[in-house]
C-alpha cells in the first residue's frame, strides 16, 4: 500500500487523488468497520459516511501526517460514534457483544469467532487490536490514528491481547 499525496490546497476533486485515496483505502475502512463490530449494511454504509468525512474535512488534513492513518482515524471515530447510537437503538446487533440468553460458545478456530471475541472487548482495546493485528499498523502509526501516544498504543495492545487471549481460554473450556 502506497501513501498517496494529497495536494496542499484547494478541495478534493472528482478522480485524481481523491479517487485514489478512495479506492486504495476503502476496503481497508470497510474490513476495520466489520471488525469494530458493525454489521455488514452499517459498515457499507460506514464507508460512505467516512470517505464523505474525508472530503470535507480534507482542508484540515496536516499534511506532514499520513493520509493513511488519518483516514484510520476518522473510520476509527466514526465506527465507535456509530457503535454508541446503536446502541441506544433497537437495531444493536447485541449478539455481538455476547448478551443473548445462553449464547453459545464462539468457535475460536474460525473467523466469525475471532470477531465475536473481538466485539467483547472494550472499543478503545478493540480499536487498538484491530488497527495492530489486523490492519498491521507500527505503533506509531497506531497512536496517530486514535490520537494517543505511542506507550498508550502498546498498552492497550497488550490489554486487548490479554483480555483475548483470557476469553479465548474461556471459550476453550466451555467446549470441553
Amino acid at each position: 500500500m502506497e501513501d498517496h499525496v494529497i495536494p496542499a490546497s484547494g478541495p478534493p476533486q472528482t478522480g485524481g487523488p481523491f479517487e485514489a485515496l478512495y479506492r486504495e483505502y476503502a476496503p481497508f475502512v470497510h474490513r476495520l468497520a466489520l471488525r469494530m463490530g458493525l454489521g455488514a449494511q452499517d459498515a457499507e454504509d460506514a464507508v460512505h459516511d467516512i470517505f464523505l468525512a474525508v472530503h470535507d474535512d480534507y482542508s484540515s488534513f496536516r499534511r506532514e501526517a499520513s493520509p493513511k492513518t488519518w483516514i484510520y482515524r476518522v473510520a476509527v471515530n466514526h465506527c465507535l460514534n456509530r457503535l454508541r447510537g446503536l446502541r441506544r437503538s433497537k437495531s444493536f446487533p447485541w449478539s455481538l457483544l455476547g448478551r443473548r440468553p445462553d449464547p453459545p460458545a464462539p468457535a475460536p478456530s474460525e473467523e466469525r469467532g475471532v470477531l465475536e471475541l473481538l466485539a467483547l472487548l472494550s472499543p478503545k482495546l478493540r480499536a487498538a487490536v484491530v488497527l495492530k493485528d489486523v490492519e498491521e499498523l507500527s505503533y506509531e502509526e497506531l497512536a496517530r490514528a486514535l490520537e494517543i501516544s505511542p506507550g498508550t498504543a502498546m498498552s492497550r495492545v497488550a490489554r486487548g491481547r490479554e483480555e483475548l487471549r483470557k476469553l479465548l481460554s474461556k471459550s476453550t473450556e466451555e467446549k470441553e
